[in-house]
């Protein structure tokens, strides 16, 4: 009896010591490393519209679903460099108040380059330029680079805390820029070769100019054998002030991701299909305009805010920072070959309501190819009381097309504007109706 209880005790001793064997919660990124992801996304919670005063909420849903392929191509001091993926789906459906919408990636575009650099990461097709409704679809979801970031990297005992580093919780957070970082992990069981740790606490940070606080509980399970992170689940609840490009808004989100470890690279993502992609990607956007008249490419730091049958309004971002508003109207057109001269020009610009125009600082004509004509007339002037500089201009095209672009700022960010605003308005192209 005796001898039986002290082999218990010696049993029990042992297991326990098991038990308490730290679990080394480290993944290291390898070129060449493949992995198959499903990730779904659900949201639910309002927008905030200014209207006359009030502060009216807009009920607010979205639901999307991405799998994708993607292999790593390079390395930096443990980090994901560049890595490339093939998205065998991304669909996105958004549903604000009464108006819905849909997007899904067109096989055209399934092949993205992600390149990570200290500024943040950008995706890229090698096959054609994105649109900026593609660019959110395969850049707005969890990134998987920062899975790695999330784990201690190191062995740790069951109970035992680590804090997330700000790089990671920057990139998990898709902020541009981070000011506080309260996101902490724990390591809470281990069971049957997988690792479970839970993550929680609070970041704050800026995307595209506007304030957002988050809210982040999050469970994850990390292989032991595989030494890699196969599932999460990322809650948070997320705060965003109004900012240049968006409206304030209150949702809360949940993401579920799965991942599988591949042994050798997908055919989809093979030595050849690497060959093909650009040393140095082309990061340009390009805007189709619904009706097939017109195309232009344009920096991402243009963003698209509005747009109507006849109207387009983009705002010029540097950083938080709004820089300019450019708006683009189509004109009544010509005949062929003839075009609105530069005193009718000017004359509709004179009877523009609100603008009240003090001094010209620029006008003629900027030379520009492929038949196209482009007037411009840029002055100091007011808008309902306010001192702005606006840069109007009329784009002519062969077979009698015609697009004014007017882009305003105000006199103090004149020389942060150019030469950008002019950019965008020669890089516009009629486009011939087929």
């Amino acid at each position: 009896m005796t001898r039986n209880l002290l082999t218990l005790a010696v049993l029990l001793i042992a297991f326990k010591a098991f038990a308490a064997e730290p679990v080394n919660l480290c993944e290291e990124s390898r070129p060449g490393d493949c992995s198959r992801y499903q990730m779904e996304l659900s949201l639910n919670g309002k927008m905030f519209i200014q209207q006359e005063g009030r502060r009216d909420p807009i009920p607010l849903e979205a639901r999307a679903r991405h799998r994708f392929l993607e292999r790593t191509l390079t390395v930096d001091a443990g980090q994901i460099r560049r890595a490339v993926r093939h998205y065998e789906e991304a669909r996105v459906k958004t549903l604000a108040g009464t108006d819905g919408s849909e997007r899904v990636l067109s096989p055209e575009r399934r092949l993205i380059a992600v390149d990570r650099r200290p500024e943040g990461s950008s995706c890229t097709c090698p096959l054609g330029l994105l649109t900026r409704e593609e660019l959110e679809t395969v850049a707005g979801h969890f990134p998987p680079h920062a899975l790695p970031g999330l784990l201690p990297g190191k062995p740790v005992a069951i109970g035992d805390r680590w804090t997330v580093d700000g790089a990671t919780t920057q990139a998990a957070c898709l902020f541009d820029g981070l000011s506080k970082n309260e996101l902490t992990g724990k390591l809470v069981a281990v069971e049957n070769g997988r690792a479970r740790f839970v993550l929680e606490g609070v970041a704050e940070g800026m995307e595209a100019g506007a304030p957002v606080k988050l809210t982040i509980t999050a469970e994850g399970s990390f292989d032991t054998a595989s030494q890699r992170v196969i599932t999460l689940i990322w809650k948070q609840k997320d705060e965003r002030g109004e900012g240049p490009i968006s409206p304030a808004s209150e949702v809360e989100a949940t993401i579920t991701l799965t991942r599988e470890t591949l042994s050798v690279a997908a055919a989809e993502l093979s030595d050849t299909v690497i060959s093909t992609l650009p040393r140095e990607p082309d990061t340009s956007l390009r805007y189709l305009d619904p009706r097939g008249d017109y195309r232009f490419d344009y920096s991402r730091d243009w963003h698209i805010t509005g747009e109507t049958d006849s109207h387009l309004i983009l705002r010029l971002l540097n950083g938080h920072e709004l820089l300019a508003q450019a708006t683009l109207m189509r004109w009544k057109p010509t005949l062929p070959n003839q075009w609105t001269g530069a005193a009718e020009f000017r004359q509709k610009i004179a009877e523009i309501p609100g603008w009240a125009e003090k001094s010209m600082l620029e006008e003629g004509e900027i030379p520009v190819d492929q038949g196209r004509r482009l007037l411009h007339h840029v002055a100091l002037g007011e808008v309902e009381g306010r001192p702005v500089v606006q840069g109007f201009h009329l784009l002519s095209g062969p077979q009698g097309q015609q697009l004014s672009a007017t882009i305003v700022m105000k006199p103090e960010k004149v020389k942060a504007v150019a030469p950008r605003d002019r950019a965008l308005v020669t890089a516009i192209l009629f486009l011939e109706k087929k």
